[in-house]
């Protein structure tokens, strides 16, 4: 798998082992499918959400939605955002690397209002400011796992393009020209991401499509391809 989703899996592993009556919690608030439920959840799910009870009790709404999220559990995510306060502010922020954002951003779950749930979680200052412990973007983990859908929601709430990696120097469009993701190539392009910046390693986004032999990739990011 990808990087970026690889960099969830400690911080979920810890999450669920807090949470070992978390199949039945999802399944109250999902309609019995934890993994993916348009239906959204009835106002008793609401009341208790509300309240705090049950596991709400147990876990910060913070690390429950990132909990939901990981799962692939929207109806919950939903709930989580409907019943917490318009902006995050927990103490850890500093020390977390992992936000919903970015669990979002790694994977487009296969859920009717992912994109929808996703704008709604960006209206967050948090989740606008969030960068991996590398410096990464929610558009450069986007990019690297080929999530288009992610990438449209982000443009579409005018997340910032063309951040730079602290570690690398790259782009999101380095990211992707690096994963062989030309379908969001494409996309990022056509939103206004730098051809031209240039890596710690002296790399544009086309020398390193050269570099990495992808003919595809070589084609889209042509000179006489530019809009």
């Amino acid at each position: 798998s990808a990087r970026g989703s690889g960099e969830l899996t400690g911080e979920m592993d810890g999450l669920r082992k807090k949470c070992q009556s978390s199949d039945r919690f999802w399944s109250r608030r999902t309609g019995g499918n934890s993994a993916a439920n348009s239906s959204r959840p009835n106002s008793s799910d609401s009341e208790s959400a509300r309240e705090g009870g049950g596991m709400m009790g147990m876990l910060h709404n913070e690390q429950l939605a990132r909990l939901a999220a990981a799962y692939g559990s929207m109806g919950a995510l939903d709930v989580i955002l409907e019943h917490s306060p318009p902006i995050a502010s927990y103490g850890e922020r500093r020390a977390v690397r992992v936000s919903v954002g970015s669990i979002l951003a790694c994977t487009a779950h296969v859920h009717p209002q992912y994109e929808n749930i996703f704008r709604r979680l960006m209206a967050r200052p948090v989740e606008q400011m969030y960068r991996t412990a590398r410096g990464e973007s929610l558009f450069h983990l986007a990019a690297l796992n080929g999530n288009v859908h992610g990438i449209a929601v982000l443009e579409n709430v005018g997340h910032q393009l063309n951040c730079v990696c602290d570690e690398t120097g790259e782009t999101e469009l380095h990211y992707a020209v690096r994963a062989g993701q030309v379908r969001v190539v494409k996309d990022l392009l056509t939103a206004g991401s730098d051809r031209m910046s240039i890596s710690c390693q002296g790399h544009t986004p086309s020398a390193l499509a050269e570099l990495v032999a992808d003919a595809s990739m070589k084609k889209v990011l042509s000179p006489s391809r530019r809009g």
